[in-house]
């Protein structure tokens, strides 16, 4: 897929996110791209993962353009920024 048909699936599923919850998130986008898988991110939060790159199903130029797009398409739909903490589960 060229940088080109990925924005355009980029901004398809990022309607449905904010559609579905409201807000969007790198990590929703890469989860509905199946570029992430929900077990790899659910290790992830658990700690068993030490960074989603190692998991995810492209290289980290792909993922970089992934996230240039989400924050373009975010600034062209007049998104607000927020920072997002993502805790691990669970008890250590």
């Amino acid at each position: 897929m060229n940088n080109s048909d990925l924005r355009n699936k980029i901004e398809q599923v990022g309607k449905e996110i904010i559609e579905e919850k409201g807000y969007l998130s790198s990590i929703d986008v890469l989860l509905k791209l199946e570029y992430l898988s929900e077990k790899d991110y659910e290790n992830w939060r658990f700690g068993k993962i030490e960074y989603l790159e190692k998991v995810c199903g492209v290289n980290l130029k792909k993922l970089s353009t992934i996230n240039k797009s989400i924050k373009e398409i975010s600034k062209e739909w007049n998104l607000k920024k927020s920072w997002t903490a993502y805790n691990k589960f669970g008890k250590e």
